[in-house]
C-alpha cells in the first residue's frame, strides 16, 4: 500500500515530482520563493489537492495545493489551514484558486 498520509510524505513526493517551489499568500498575490516573484491566484493551474486532517484533533486540518504556473512555467506547492484554525488571508487566497 503506497499512501502518503503525512505533509511531509506529500511534499517529498511533490518534489521528487518537479514541485520545488512554494508559495505565500500575501495581499492580493502569492509570492513564489525561492524566486521571489509574484503571481495571482488566477495565473495558477491546480494539478492535485491533498486534505489532511490531524488524528487526535479535527482543529488540526490542512490543505496542500499542487499548482502549476503556466506563465513562469513554476511547479509550487502551497500549504495553508483551513477549518477552524484558516487565516482570513489564506481563506480569501484559496477562494480564488481555480
Amino acid at each position: 500500500m503506497n499512501e502518503l498520509k503525512s505533509i511531509s510524505k506529500v511534499l517529498e513526493s511533490l518534489a521528487q515530482k518537479g514541485f520545488l517551489s512554494s508559495l505565500k499568500a500575501c495581499k492580493t498575490n502569492f509570492l513564489v520563493l525561492p524566486q521571489n516573484i509574484y503571481v495571482t491566484p488566477e495565473d495558477l493551474v491546480i494539478e492535485k489537492v491533498y486534505r489532511f486532517e490531524g488524528d487526535t484533533d479535527v482543529d488540526e486540518e490542512a490543505i496542500l495545493f499542487a499548482v502549476y504556473c503556466p506563465k513562469h512555467k513554476i511547479k509550487a506547492t502551497y500549504l495553508a489551514a483551513f477549518g477552524k484554525m484558516a487565516c482570513s488571508l489564506d481563506a480569501a487566497m484559496m477562494q480564488r484558486l481555480k
